[in-house]
């Protein structure tokens, strides 16, 4: 199937996407009650972390 480039006239949906984000669900859609994600749970950063040696005497 062969596209065809956009002409005046043409029909189309535009639709506001999720980023998945609390804020973004709270902020731009005010819609907190149905965000279905687990905002509080650590993500990969605090899994992969690591402890790092101190910067000073103690």
């Amino acid at each position: 199937m062969k596209k065809q480039a956009i002409a005046a006239g043409d029909a189309f949906t535009v639709t506001a996407d999720c980023d998945k984000m609390l804020a973004t669900c709270r902020d731009r859609f005010g819609n907190v009650d149905n965000f279905r994600g687990f905002p509080d749970i650590p993500g990969n950063d605090f899994v992969m972390s690591y402890p790092t040696p101190g910067t000073g005497g103690g």
